[in-house]
């Protein structure tokens, strides 16, 4: 399979704008209205319906957790995800922490289903593939979730940030200086190479059509950015 960038242009901001860094555009699964949903910096998320001008905040049993991902996911069934991390036990030598599902109804606490203690802490990134495994990104690695087998596999190192393209089902990795696609049914990476005119490679989106957008630097002076472009993985 052929992977490339198309030049989406400038105008291809006006989307994204809407999840900013790790927000995401999630429909409800049984009326398909659209939302943004939108990660509170570790209390929880909004859940945000732009379109009613309505909102609920979406926070786990605090008593339980001491604080919440900075990312959040819509897996293939609708519910939507986040980790919560244990009181008391956020910075310790082993962290403990569970990923927490949250079925749209307002008045229910994200439940959690499964546990574990790999080296979860922040978690930046989150994104399911369709066959209902979650990728997850903290700091520099890479996770691979399963929640029917309850494992956590360890794929890569080195990740600054990544989002998952349903239209190929590969996962876009950005590292320093290349981006890598890994096929989510064989695991296997291919590099994508960059334009020329990217002076770096800023930062993975993604739309509410599910393709991967590549915000990068397209020229530098000084070290001042004096315009951008956004390219589609």
């Amino acid at each position: 399979m052929k992977l490339s960038i198309e030049d989406l242009g400038i105008a291809g901001a006006d989307e994204i704008s809407m999840t900013h860094w790790n927000g995401l555009l999630a429909r409800h699964p049984r009326t398909g209205a659209e939302y943004a949903i939108l990660p509170t910096q570790e209390h929880g998320f909004v859940a945000v319906q732009p379109h009613a001008g309505t909102s609920v905040h979406v926070r786990p049993d605090l008593a339980c957790y001491e604080r919440t991902s900075r990312g959040a996911a819509q897996s293939p069934d609708g519910n939507l995800y986040l980790f919560g991390f244990r009181s008391g036990q956020c910075y310790a030598p082993k962290k403990s922490w569970s990923l927490l599902r949250w079925d749209w109804e307002p008045d229910h606490l994200p439940e959690p289903v499964l546990d574990g203690t790999a080296g979860i802490y922040t978690c930046l990134h989150m994104a399911f593939a369709e066959d209902g495994r979650l990728y997850v990104s903290n700091e520099d690695r890479l996770y691979r979730m399963d929640v029917a087998k309850q494992e956590t596999v360890s794929l890569a190192s080195g990740i600054r940030c990544m989002q998952y393209n349903q239209r190929d089902r590969h996962l876009y990795c950005l590292t320093d200086g290349r981006i890598d696609a890994i096929d989510s049914r064989t695991d296997k990476a291919t590099p994508v190479p960059l334009p020329p005119e990217a002076v770096r490679a800023g930062f993975l989106h993604r739309d509410g059509a599910g393709r991967v957008i590549l915000m990068f630097d397209a020229d530098q002076r000084d070290g001042e950015t004096f315009w951008l472009e956004l390219m589609e993985g």
